[in-house]
């Protein structure tokens, strides 16, 4: 093989590297994480933590948190992910925190059964993750050097 064909197979290279680098990374859409809707549990103690996911229509998804013990369930937070154009957010309102306002994270992640929400201005958490596991949801949350996990599996 010639120099010309060797300097002609390293430009095709080089343009072939630059030409995949550059395509558009895939938007996830919400019809995408229908994996989430359902209800999930978690023990944590000697407390049973619930949570549901329904779908209200193609831009969001409503999500609570609740705390069940043996007396008691108290409903602690309300989550909403809305897709605006092709941006997907999750918007946790945890009551006792933030002065009853709610904390905007965006998606991150490229992967529609890999979540992953940042709000780097947010104190804690700063990073909030689902992972689907099954039927299950590996969850965390995270923020400096804390990190707190939940596993939930699926109950309906």
């Amino acid at each position: 093989m010639g120099i010309s064909a060797q300097k002609n197979i390293k430009l095709f290279i080089v343009v072939l590297i630059f030409l995949t680098s550059c395509t558009p990374k895939e938007t996830i859409t919400l019809n995408q994480l229908n994996w989430l809707l359902g209800s999930r549990e978690m023990v944590s103690g000697n407390q049973l933590i619930l949570e549901t996911w329904e779908q209200e229509n193609d831009t969001l998804i409503i999500g609570k948190s609740y705390n069940v013990s043996q007396y008691d369930t108290t409903l602690t937070e309300t989550i909403q992910i809305i897709q605006k154009e092709n941006i997907i957010y999750y918007i946790p309102l945890v009551f006792n925190q933030n002065g009853g306002e709610p904390v905007l994270f965006e998606l991150k992640s490229e992967h529609p059964e890999q979540l992953i929400f940042e709000n780097k201005e947010h104190d804690f958490p700063n990073k909030i993750c689902y992972y689907k596991d099954g039927e299950n949801i590996n969850a965390w949350i995270e923020g400096g050097d804390k990190k707190i996990d939940f596993y939930f599996i699926k109950t309906r």
